[in-house]
């Protein structure tokens, strides 16, 4: 999954759909599982990233200012549980090892950075190889899993979001200022154009914020100015479309459970629908699972084989099951903003 800038807005109160919502405000706390992977979480007023086991245990911490500045994005690799940091304000990329040692970060120094103003970040499980939407040099990077600049995509006008297609290594974009989203080839290699490399491209967006790559091939694309997700399949073709969100952030979407888990940064919610949904549905009508009172929720990440759904709001990181249960509120973080799961330490 990709992840994009944290931008504050007014908290709104969310909306509570009968028979539908369920209030997640002033929750107890249950009992962690005493087992399980590791969560690196972004803790940006404190710039710093903390890393826990699943069942609440802070296992090391990585970073401090001015290490770090404003990471915005985590991704892991899984294959080896090493994970990639993006840095918004210091225009860094780095790379570290399962157990935070720093193995890799773009060049510093005089002259132009790698990257500038990246707003996000996603990782082939197959390659290890980063994908980086490097917002204001208006392309998109692909880096090798040792830090080789692999390919550069230019013809974007800042591109906000990226999202892999899991099966073939495809690479969805929000191009968000030529209102868009566009699919290029995972194989891509060099300096190249984006029309010479995309395989789908589906617009008539207003602002594309962020995307989730679908199993199938194709995407759900959140539109913050349209306040919907909507559903493009791998050809490019609009199938669906969720109404009534306020502020659409980010989503995740998961085969083994069959739904998009998304949620709302100013109605608090966290909200799943069916992969197969087609046809226009408001939020109320099409969710599979609705909950509401998260404050501020910026990123959703998945363990599927766990069954697990994390949350990075305000007041903390949660983690649920897919049906909706909370399961346990990871402590002592200031302002989460983004999240990354290793099922495999």
């Amino acid at each position: 999954m990709g992840r994009n800038a944290l931008t504050f807005s007014v908290v709104i109160a969310a909306a509570l759909f009968l028979g539908l919502a369920t209030s997640c405000g002033d929750e107890e706390e249950p009992t962690p599982s005493p087992s399980g992977g590791r969560l690196w979480v972004i803790d940006q007023p404190n710039s710093f990233v903390q890393v826990y086991d699943y069942g609440g245990e802070r296992l090391f911490t990585v970073g401090y200012f001015p290490f770090f500045m404003k990471p915005n994005c985590v991704e892991v690799d899984r294959r080896d549980g090493s994970a990639w940091v993006l840095d918004y304000y210091v225009n860094k990329l780095r790379k570290f090892d399962d157990g935070g040692n720093l193995i890799f970060e773009t060049a510093a120094g005089g002259g132009e950075p790698l990257v500038r103003r990246a707003t996000s970040i996603a990782v082939d499980q197959t390659t290890g190889a980063c994908w980086v939407a490097d917002r204001s040099h208006s392309r998109v990077l692909k880096l090798g899993a040792a830090g080789k600049v692999l390919a550069t995509v230019t013809g974007f006008r800042s591109p906000r979001s990226v999202s892999l297609v899991r099966s073939t290594g495809d690479c969805w974009v929000a191009d968000e200022l030529q209102k868009r989203v566009v699919k290029l080839r995972g194989g891509v290699s060099g300096t190249v154009k984006v029309g010479s490399v995309k395989l789908a491209e589906c617009g008539g967006f207003d602002v594309p914020w962020s995307v989730a790559a679908d199993p199938g091939g194709g995407v759900w694309a959140l539109d913050k100015g349209a306040g919907a997700v909507v559903k493009v399949n791998a050809a490019g073709e609009r199938v669906a479309e969720v109404t009534g969100f306020s502020f659409p952030y980010r989503a995740v979407a998961s085969r083994a459970a069959n739904c998009v888990f998304v949620v709302d940064y100013e109605k608090g919610w966290l909200a799943a629908f069916s992969l197969e949904l087609v046809g226009v549905r408001r939020v109320n009508e099409a969710a599979k699972v609705f909950l509401t009172g998260l404050p501020y929720p910026t990123d959703v990440e998945l363990d599927e084989g766990s069954g697990y759904v994390f949350v990075a709001a305000s007041d903390g990181v949660r983690r649920y099951s897919t049906a909706g249960e909370l399961l346990y509120k990871y402590p002592e973080l200031t302002l989460p903003i983004a999240v990354a799961a290793d099922p495999s330490p």
